[in-house]
């Protein structure tokens, strides 16, 4: 969650969030890796079109550099390394200790964690009404609903079909970017976003193929 809010504030959220998702890619090659085979032609397909996207909304196609700060291409990366973890780490501990419980706990050790890191009692914060609603609404719905949903899904139709479904949020985000918060894309950014999300959904219909 640090790592995609801080790509969201280094870029715009639908960037963050499809950066955040292209972690299916990873998760091919994991996957690849643990049953000792090499990718299939699907599999292939999908991660050009991952990479591609990225480097198109990173470069626009250029060369010379990035269009995007290192910073948001950095935090959008970690965020989708922090994806994989929670997508494949939790398995057996979802099945012996329930939803709500590992991600409770799990939470609590990062907020705990985090804490200390930034040494939380010695920030100043302004408690207007406005921005405490809004962390209110993000640890609410953001954290706590989202991340308990999306690992009850996981615990419930596994991580294929959960990963699958998944591939919405980058969609929905960039939607959301365009009409309510009046975010402005280049073309590129578009075919970008296209190519990234048409791979996340090529790879995770292909693992759904097979593990029918």
């Amino acid at each position: 969650q640090f790592s995609y809010l801080n790509a969201i504030s280094y870029s715009n959220s639908a960037s963050a969030t499809v950066f955040q998702n292209s972690g299916i890619i990873v998760v091919m090659f994991i996957t690849c890796i643990l049953g000792r085979r090499f990718p299939r032609t699907k599999e292939v397909l999908a991660a050009v079109l991952a990479l591609s996207g990225v480097f198109l909304l990173s470069t626009h196609g250029r060369l010379d550099g990035l269009v995007i700060s290192q910073n948001a291409f950095l935090w959008g990366m970690l965020a989708a390394l922090a994806w994989v973890s929670y997508t494949l780490l939790p398995g057996k501990l979802l099945e012996r200790w329930g939803t709500p419980v590992v991600n409770g706990v799990g939470m609590l050790i990062g907020g705990i964690v985090m804490g200390a890191g930034i040494k939380v009692w010695q920030q100043s914060w302004t408690f207007e009404w406005n921005i405490v609603l809004a962390i209110a609404v993000m640890i609410i719905f953001g954290t706590v609903v989202a991340f308990t949903f999306y690992l009850q899904g996981v615990a419930d139709i596994g991580p294929v079909k959960a990963s699958m479904l998944a591939c919405v949020e980058p969609l929905v985000a960039t939607i959301l970017s365009a009409v309510w918060l009046k975010t402005e894309f280049a073309w590129i950014d578009i075919f970008g976003f296209v190519l990234i999300i048409g791979g996340c959904m090529l790879v995770s219909m292909n693992r759904e193929t097979e593990s029918v």
